[in-house]
């Protein structure tokens, strides 16, 4: 896919692929698609050492760079038009044939990047694994991404490979190239055309289901420090998938929430009792289920009064639904970025090369209407579903607190029972 733009100095390339950490399960050890993310980097044909490869792409300028997620992996070139044709050639290489060498070099950064991650006391500090452990804690969702010092160890050559060959596939991917004139569409077939002939056909890629949730959960992390992280997650089942009618109604509840200093939570706690310094609520939306999270921080003696606040807010926000003012606003703010998201190709070819994948036909116009035609009475009937105690999960990461775990999970049920 194509999308040009004359009038703009700026080219994006992306290689998107529905592959993560979700499929990591039987001959695939925990761990292996980020370890794959890494190793691509390791050299191609044309450019078969590390050092070379990455020379190559730095002589271009502008930013290469992967992400593995866990039900994607992305990789990207963000730079500037005139080196397009050369971008597109080089990159082509470098998704084609990986050398996969030096993986002993590689899996040492990899433990590295797992140490960042992991606190004095052994426990990861990323708080949307520990969220994942509470909603789908039998699925491979609840696996961390970067896998364990265990499962790091067993991932060698032919591990690498054989996810590469199971899910690397032309029908399993999405080029998508924001920028530069029409010409560049004969560049990008004549560049990666050549990769359906490498590959047999293999069966579409599926996630098995996920275990059913039923809440409140908690989960109380050891930290030192003298605050505690919060995270707040609400599951939104199959009904509040990416692609689902729910979505723009999730996404203008979360601007309702935490957009601006007038947004309910900001104003209550943050400007009116000073509990937090900053909070922010956003969706996690994959292909099959999603959530709406809240994440914030508080002082170690205001952890009671902050969950006691914001359930409080919660629960009269599902009992009574947003205003009218309120729901406006956060269609204005909403429409006003996707005005402005075609200024961003990072942005747009990230997006459409998912949707690509996924089947999707994608419009901005269509996206637009379909924001400002959502109600009120749509809104908070999504409070209601999603704000009660069954949909619930809480983690909070910091020191120990007596009976830490115990107040949370009653401020939950007293807070939106």
């Amino acid at each position: 896919m194509h999308v040009p733009q004359v009038h703009d100095d700026h080219f994006f390339l992306g290689v998107m692929l529905k592959a993560g950490s979700r499929l990591e399960k039987g001959k695939h050890p925990q761990g292996v698609s980020h370890f794959l993310e890494h190793m691509m980097f390791r050299g191609s044909a044309r450019y078969p050492e590390f050092t070379r490869l990455a020379e190559a792409f730095e002589w271009l300028g502008g930013e290469w760079n992967a992400a593995t997620g866990h039900e994607h992996t992305e990789y990207w070139y963000a730079g500037i038009r005139h080196t397009a044709s050369d971008v597109i050639e080089l990159f082509a290489d470098f998704m084609a044939h990986p050398q996969l060498t030096d993986i002993e070099v590689e899996r040492q950064i990899i433990l590295r990047e797992l140490d960042g991650e992991t606190n004095d006391h052994g426990h990861s500090t990323d708080l949307d694994y520990h969220i994942a452990t509470l909603l789908w804690p039998t699925s491979t969702v609840a696996q961390p991404i970067l896998g364990t010092r265990a499962s790091l160890a067993k991932i060698d050559q032919a591990a690498l490979k054989r996810y590469r060959d199971a899910y690397y596939v032309p029908h399993n991917m999405a080029v998508c190239a924001v920028g530069g004139d029409a010409s560049l569409r004969k560049v990008l077939a004549k560049h990666f055309s050549p990769l359906r002939q490498e590959y047999a056909a293999k069966p579409r890629v599926t996630f098995t289901s996920l275990p059913k949730f039923v809440g409140p959960a908690v989960k109380w992390v050891e930290h030192s420090d003298n605050e505690y992280e919060i995270k707040l997650s609400f599951l939104g089942g199959r009904t509040c998938h990416e692609w689902s009618t729910n979505a723009q109604p999730l996404q203008l509840l979360t601007r309702i929430l935490a957009d601006g200093f007038c947004s309910r939570l900001a104003r209550r706690l943050r400007e009116e009792l000073g509990l937090v310094y900053d909070i922010d609520a956003h969706t996690t939306l994959g292909l099959d289920t999603g959530t709406l999270d809240i994440s914030a921080s508080c002082a170690q003696d205001q952890l009671d009064e902050f969950l006691g606040e914001l359930f409080a807010l919660l629960k009269r926000l599902a009992t009574t639904g947003p205003s009218e003012d309120e729901l406006q606003r956060a269609i204005v703010r909403t429409v006003v970025d996707m005005e402005l998201s075609p200024t961003s190709p990072e942005l747009m070819g990230t997006r459409l090369g998912w949707a690509q994948l996924a089947g999707r036909r994608l419009s901005l116009a269509a996206e637009r209407d379909s924001v400002k035609a959502v109600t009120v009475a749509a809104v908070a009937s999504l409070c209601r579903r999603l704000m009660r105690p069954e949909t619930t999960a809480l983690v909070v990461m910091g020191p120990s607190g007596k009976d830490i775990e115990k107040r949370m999970k009653r401020a939950i049920v007293h807070g939106l029972s």
